[in-house]
């Protein structure tokens, strides 16, 4: 016999991966870094969830890497992909020491500074509007491709003219929704299950469950006894239909390997969620500087996967993410470029 299945609260949305991130390509286990140093790297994400294991991987090839990088990111979920494509937009428009805090707060903060909202108003806003502008006559269906360029590196984004224009809707001001209301929207859904909160934190170490309560009250990343002072406006990724997106136990930590984060510990060695705000903040340093460097270039989706080789030229990948979804019988070597979508 099995018992009653889980029970679960909160929207049954993934925005924050729940396995721990994997190096795709894993270089020094497979092809070597003087192999991989003398080849270009294709690599697809055909249900990529958040961006960790795109991170994990383009951090593990060498810094001195001299080949072309082709990444294709796809997920069915279109706030996954407005998140993902604006964290990488960040990555690609801002200098690595500017982007870095920026990407870490977009994805793992509930609340922003002001001046991080300030900068994707003046820094990426603008080039969606450019996009809506030029589209506005078209079908709210019709697909729009986009190519952003910055030194060697590319992010082509395809989207519906409706999710554009939603991307663009997301960094718009919003004074409606206040950091007390976007608290409180999250808090009921946070804080509803007190019994279930209570069983999970009495099962941790003090230092963690210390960190966790925190993290679970006021949902942003930063070492434990940090000031949040200067967090007063709601992320907009995250409250973009004025609810929380998640189930009540998502947790960033769920989505990275313990044994990595825990080694960037500072003298306070239970403060996990520290650890792991310092090993983002590392990752993220060293994927932009990659970003900014290597000829990269990211192609982002928003489809189901067995749609992908209808939107794809002709690749070959040397990694492909398996996912939940069958993949069976799909040729991704042989794909030709859907005929409906429109190149601005």
């Amino acid at each position: 016999m099995t018992g009653p299945p889980l029970a679960q609260f909160g929207s049954p949305q993934y925005l924050w991966g729940n396995i721990p991130a994997i190096d795709l390509l894993n270089v020094t286990e497979n092809e070597g870094i003087k192999v991989i140093l003398q080849q270009d790297v294709s690599l697809l994400f055909a249900a990529s969830g958040d961006l960790r294991n795109v991170v994990k991987t383009i951090t593990g090839l060498p810094e001195n890497y001299p080949g072309n990088c082709k990444t294709v990111i796809n997920d069915r979920n279109t706030t996954v992909v407005l998140r993902n494509a604006l964290i990488l937009l960040v990555a690609l428009q801002f200098e690595p020491e500017t982007a870095t805090p920026i990407m870490l707060h977009l994805w793992y903060s509930a609340m922003l500074p002001r001046g991080i909202v300030e900068a994707l108003q003046k820094g990426i806003l603008p080039c969606i509007r450019d996009v809506c502008n030029k589209t506005k006559t078209k079908p709210d269906n019709s697909l729009q491709a986009k190519t952003f360029v910055h030194g060697k590196g590319s992010i082509r984004l395809v989207l519906k003219k409706s999710e554009w224009f939603a991307f663009a809707k997301m960094l718009e001001p919003n004074e409606e929704l206040t950091a007390p209301m976007a608290q409180t929207i999250r808090r009921k859904i946070t804080q509803a299950r007190i019994d279930h909160i209570d069983r999970s934190l009495c099962k941790m170490p003090p230092g963690r469950r210390a960190g966790a309560s925190d993290y679970r009250q006021h949902g942003i990343l930063l070492p434990f006894g940090a000031s949040r002072k200067e967090f007063i406006v709601p992320n907009p990724t995250l409250f973009a239909e004025h609810t929380w997106p998640m189930k009540d136990d998502a947790d960033p930590l769920d989505g990275w390997s313990y044994n990595e984060y825990m080694e960037f510990a500072t003298i306070a060695k239970s403060d996990t969620y520290g650890a792991f705000f310092f090993y983002l903040r590392h990752l993220l340093l060293a994927f932009c500087k990659r970003v900014r460097h290597f000829a990269i270039s990211f192609q982002l989706l928003a489809i189901e996967v067995v749609h992908i080789p209808s939107y794809l030229t002709d690749i070959k990948f040397d990694r492909i993410e398996v996912c939940p979804e069958s993949l069976e019988n799909r040729d991704f070597s042989h794909s030709h470029r859907s005929k409906g979508i429109q190149y601005l």
